[in-house]
């Protein structure tokens, strides 16, 4: 039952995500996204050359974009899920979950911000795919 769902999930996500590179709408930008064009890749174009706006994490894809962020103290980044299919953003590792740091749960099209003041590495990961999405920010 889980592998007919998850592949059934994949197909969706697959089907909704289609090609190529396209323009974000710059009318409504998210919280902390910067008001000029940002490019924005379809889910599974492996060919795309994206510029991701500043202290931004995309949920797009079954993946976290980048994996990796390095931010100053006090930093604001932007989680924003641009899959079809809900994702958390969830403190720690699937090993060892932290949700009492932060635990947010984004629906399509959603975006959620937290602010990182202290200085360190945070692991955090997807409670929805915990397999393949897991991702780290760098606070410095």
């Amino acid at each position: 039952m889980r592998t007919t769902l998850a592949l059934a999930l994949l197909a969706l996500l697959a089907a909704a995500c289609g090609g190529g590179a396209e323009t974000a709408d710059t009318s409504a930008p998210a919280a902390g996204n910067a008001s000029d064009d940002v490019t924005r890749c379809a889910s599974f174009d492996p060919h795309c050359d994206e510029e991701l706006a500043p202290d931004t994490v995309e949920l797009r894809g079954i993946q976290f974009s980048p994996p990796r962020l390095e931010v100053s103290a006090g930093t604001t980044v932007t989680f924003a899920n641009l899959d079809p299919v809900p994702h958390t953003v969830t403190a720690g590792t699937p090993d060892a979950p932290v949700a009492a740091t932060f635990d947010e749960d984004l629906a399509a099209d959603e975006t959620v911000t937290i602010t990182f003041d202290e200085a360190g590495e945070v692991a955090y990961f997807c409670v929805v795919h915990p397999g393949a999405m897991q991702a780290t920010i760098v606070v410095s």
